[in-house]
């Protein structure tokens, strides 16, 4: 799964992309920095706009349109793969409601006889991850409404495999500009898009078991532990 990311230095993050929504893509730029992105946060997420690309601030933990308790959000934070085109509620979003959610790296924790140990993952080779995200609006009838989001995740690259057996499917430019598109997928186009990061292309490390809490949010988070 993925239950914890990371987002700072957000111009850096979002500064290639041609948006449509300029107002909001400003007070994306001005975003606080957050090294502990927990399930509930409202962070910046990319969608698919009439003319270019739109940057929206979701929940992360995705209610349903159609649910009838807002409050399901945190049991859907994460989409297998696998399953998108089998279970009806993410078909129907796999459709119409493709997003990416922009990372600097993410957070995974290792099962071992001292219970868990937390490792954090970046790229090797570039400064940020795209993951492939779905996302969705809820109205109540009131007319109050909630955006919400929920990331795919995979099975693990060769590095992964020996702290979890999930990982973010994450996106290069090409294949989220893909994924951006109007264009309906098929199986095997998911399969290959959101195959397993490339081995040798992520940078991993244990870090200090203060990311547990979601009260803990500094840079120190991201230190490699015998820092």
């Amino acid at each position: 799964m993925c239950g914890r990311y990371t987002y700072f230095s957000s111009e850096d993050l979002l500064k290639k992309f041609n948006f449509e929504n300029k107002q909001t893509f400003q007070q994306a730029l001005e975003f606080k920095d957050n090294y502990n992105v927990t399930p509930g946060s409202e962070m910046p997420v990319i969608i698919r706009g009439a003319q270019a690309h739109r940057v929206e601030f979701m929940i992360w933990g995705l209610v349903p349109s159609w649910s009838k308790d807002p409050n399901m959000a945190l049991k859907l934070i994460n989409a297998r793969s696998e399953s998108l085109l089998e279970k009806p509620m993410w078909k129907r979003l796999v459709k119409s409601k493709r997003c990416v959610v922009p990372a600097r790296g993410f957070y995974e924790w290792k099962k071992d006889d001292d219970g868990k140990t937390p490792y954090y993952i970046t790229p090797k080779n570039r400064e940020f991850f795209n993951f492939a995200g779905l996302w969705d609006e809820w109205h109540d009838g009131n007319g109050n409404e909630i955006v919400t989001y929920t990331i795919i995740t995979t099975s693990p690259n060769e590095e992964m495999k020996s702290v979890h057996n999930r990982m973010p499917a994450i996106l290069d430019d090409l294949q989220m500009e893909v994924w951006l598109g109007p264009e309906s997928l098929s199986q095997a186009q998911i399969d290959d898009l959101l195959a397993p990061f490339p081995n040798g292309s992520l940078k991993i490390f244990e870090v200090s078991k203060d990311v547990n809490s979601p009260k803990h949010n500094s840079v120190d988070l991201i230190y490699p532990l015998e820092d």
